[in-house]
């Protein structure tokens, strides 16, 4: 699912729906921490994972996003994965 960054905080309340997992992309750094922080507070604090990537790395590494979308977390119950 696609949500535009305007609706994002209104559609993770209305649907309280468990998205897994959460990808929050785009060139914008900031804009990409201010929604990353944003959605961390609607989840349990202690139990969401922050994982960061490169657009350079995942050109260079293709399955690196697949495998860590595909893994497990043996600490946090949810997973968000930031790419810039």
């Amino acid at each position: 699912m696609l949500i535009k960054e305007n609706q994002i905080l209104q559609k993770f309340k209305d649907q309280k729906t468990n998205y897994s997992p959460i990808l929050i992309y785009g060139p914008n750094e900031g804009l990409v921490r201010e929604n990353f922080l944003k959605i961390k507070k609607i989840f349990n604090q202690n139990s969401t994972e922050e994982v960061n990537f490169s657009g350079k790395l995942i050109n260079e590494q293709p399955g690196i996003l697949i495998d860590e979308i595909q893994t497990v977390s043996m600490f946090n119950e949810q997973k968000i994965i930031i790419t810039i």
